[in-house]
């Protein structure tokens, strides 16, 4: 009689149970979109990353989604069963994102959307000036050894943040310099000056020294017209596979497309675990 009690409550318990994490449970695996598009990324099963192609034969609607930024949580939506919008990008596929959300999303910003349970920004990511001479040094020299004598160095973002929980602490420096047709992100023309570039390095210690793993990386050291140069951003660092180690969220873009890469570092190497993207 105890067994028969425990195993309808089992039932009873299972059908009260949120349908997103009914969902989760049944397919053992957990979808990571672009939290500001909607695009598939990938996942992880069991901590084992599960690219777009996969996971999208898994999700289905009822998925709540955490959008975070640098910044930590913004909001969060009920993701639907991903799907395609056609041409040009056929095959990647987009979770709808709810009018109330989309409306109070600032312009040109970026998110990652995690559907995970568990706290996928353990340790939070801490914003440093862009004006220290160790950083703007580091980044001269990166664009010196890729032909650029005379860099202009013009730093993005710096962040400071322990990825590995191991209470050291890495840190990321995005940097750009490129031909807008306007102020902000989103406004890169297709064409490139001598000296244009754009980067998101880490700088991270192995064995006792500082080591400088680049993750995203674009230079120009002549004029260029038409060449559809690439724009990088750090996005995120956040978890995303529940294993307590952060993974780096960069946004990649050109004049007529635009992308998002997650990267987990191995060593001294960045790997790339999932993205997704759209462009003509």
């Amino acid at each position: 009689m105890l067994t028969r009690r425990i195993c309808v409550s089992l039932i009873l318990v299972s059908l009260l149970w949120p349908v997103g994490l009914r969902a989760q449970v049944k397919n053992e695996a957990v979808p990571v979109i672009d939290g500001s598009s909607g695009c598939l990324m990938g996942g992880s099963s069991g901590g084992a990353w599960l690219k777009a192609e996969e996971m999208g034969t898994r999700v289905t609607s009822g998925d709540k989604y955490r959008l975070y930024n640098l910044n930590g949580e913004w909001k969060s939506l009920t993701g639907n069963k991903p799907a395609t919008q056609g041409p040009p990008c056929e095959d990647t596929l987009f979770v709808d994102i709810p009018a109330d959300v989309r409306d109070a999303m600032p312009d040109n910003s970026h998110y990652i959307g995690v559907a995970g349970k568990w706290n996928p920004m353990p340790r939070a990511p801490r914003i440093e000036s862009n004006d220290k001479p160790t950083y703007r040094n580091a980044v001269a020299a990166a664009l010196r050894s890729k032909g650029i004598r005379r860099p202009e160095v013009k730093i993005v973002k710096v962040v400071r943040v322990d990825l590995e929980g191991d209470g050291v602490e890495e840190v990321i420096i995005n940097a750009t310099r490129a031909n807008r047709w306007g102020e902000g992100r989103g406004t890169i023309t297709p064409n490139a000056s001598a000296g244009d570039y754009s980067l998101v390095m880490l700088r991270k210690m192995i064995n006792g020294k500082v080591q400088t793993i680049m993750l995203d990386e674009e230079y120009h050291t002549k004029p260029e017209t038409f060449s559809a140069p690439d724009e990088y951003e750090l996005v995120a660092v956040v978890d995303l596979n529940g294993d307590g180690v952060m993974e780096i969220v960069v946004a990649g873009g050109y004049y007529e497309g635009e992308w998002q890469t997650a990267y987990t570092i191995k060593g001294n190497k960045a790997v790339d675990v999932m993205g997704c993207g759209c462009g003509a």
